[in-house]
């Protein structure tokens, strides 16, 4: 709001105004829309307070704006009013309902009845009103219209400003982070040129994107970069004494496998028992199992190795005794006795000669033992012998070979 007192020497600021830039004084206070009646060339007209401003205020900034020419080092922060920049005209286009009501209705009480007239009367006069209403709203709307697209030139030419200034500081902030990286870049070479390490730990020492912040300078950048050759240093130490562990390791395998050979009379190798794959326990564990299966398996042969020996050894007796009976010139001094030595619970044979069945895992054999001593007597005790000397055996497969062997008398 301006307010200017009477007599008040104003100039004429609005730039379409017939009366831009001569002086004139107020005439009266200002009305309530913020319009002053001014007197200019002797004619008294009417102006918004935003069309006028104060003559010794105007002849300053004149003045103000002839030093800007004068004086080009200072043209680059102009002073400017914003409202020098939007200009309002305060021009309001209002209707009167009221009064066009009041009109109406006196012109169809001037007319008795319904008249087709009064109508046609009323039709014009309202089209009559919406032309002029067009003439009035139209350059407004042009105007607003205009406002609005050069609002969008001044923000569109900003965005452009704005736009050159950030490619503007993106270049220098890149050259900036050139440089400071290249700065970096030769402190780390010359830290780690005093470092002994491999160069797969070398490299894992990198350059890292907090480095390129303007407070990342002297000790605290040494301090980051120290602090990762530290953590590169505790990893190959600790990856040095795990190897050396290793080899211990695989060291005592090969001493444990050596006694275990000794002890077991085995070939083991390390290729075949890593510390990768095996514990000490576990290896142990494989050289028994081994072991108890060469025995199982031995066992089973000598146990086989026997069998078939006493068979054959009883089959050459019963063939030796049935010769003997032969050769007797009588049958009244023979002793028979029939023994069935079995492997398992099969059924006996019935045939009376010297027959060998295979049954699943069983052996069985039947045999005729028969004894001619010269006399009864002699022959019984003789298979008393034969016949205590296959319980021996029975007991001793039983005890030392875990084979099961049936005696069956007939």
């Amino acid at each position: 709001m301006r307010n200017f007192p009477i007599d008040c020497e104003v100039t004429f600021t609005r730039p379409d105004d017939n009366y831009n830039g001569k002086i004139g004084k107020i005439a009266d206070v200002r009305s309530h829309s913020g319009h002053y009646m001014v007197d200019v060339d002797n004619a008294r007209i009417m102006r918004h307070e935003n069309d006028l401003c104060e003559a010794s205020e105007f002849m300053k900034e004149k003045a103000m704006q002839n030093e800007l020419i004068k004086t080009p080092e200072k043209q680059l922060v102009p002073v400017i009013d914003l409202e020098q920049l939007v200009v309002n005209t305060n021009a309001i286009i209002k209707i009167d309902v009221d009064l066009s009501i009041q009109y109406i209705d006196a012109r169809v009480a001037s007319f008795a009845g319904e008249s087709e007239e009064l109508e046609a009367e009323l039709k014009k006069w309202y089209k009559d009103f919406a032309a002029r209403r067009l003439d009035l709203t139209r350059p407004v709307n042009e105007s607003l219209k205009q406002v609005i697209a050069d609002e969008k030139k001044i923000g569109d030419y900003l965005d452009k400003i704005f736009a050159e200034n950030k490619a503007k500081r993106e270049a220098a902030e890149a050259e900036r982070k050139k440089a400071k990286y290249a700065e970096v870049m030769t402190t780390m070479a010359d830290m780690l040129n005093s470092v002994d390490l491999p160069s797969e730990y070398l490299a894992k020492v990198v350059f890292r994107e907090e480095y390129y912040n303007k407070t990342m300078v002297n000790k605290k950048l040494a301090d980051s970069i120290q602090a990762q050759i530290d953590d590169q240093v505790k990893l190959y130490n600790g990856w040095k004494a795990e190897q050396e562990l290793k080899q211990q390791k695989i060291k005592n395998r090969e001493l444990l496998l050596q006694n275990l050979n000794q002890q077991y009379g085995f070939n083991g190798v390390y290729s075949q028992f890593t510390i990768e794959m095996y514990s000490d326990e576990q290896v142990e564990q494989a050289y028994k199992n081994k072991k108890e299966k060469q025995d199982a398996e031995e066992v089973k042969k000598q146990a086989v190795t026997e069998t078939e020996s006493v068979v054959c050894t009883q089959q050459n007796n019963a063939d030796t005794s049935q010769q003997s009976l032969q050769k007797s010139p009588n049958g009244n001094n023979e002793v028979r006795s029939q023994e069935v030595v079995k492997a398992s619970n099969q059924p006996r044979s019935q045939d009376a000669n010297s027959v060998s069945t295979l049954s699943k895992n069983f052996v069985t054999k039947t045999i005729t033992i028969t004894i001619d001593a010269g006399s009864a007597e002699r022959s019984a005790g003789a298979m008393a012998t034969v016949e205590k000397r296959l319980a021996e055996m029975r007991d001793n497969f039983a005890t030392k070979y875990g084979v099961k062997m049936e005696i069956c008398q007939q």
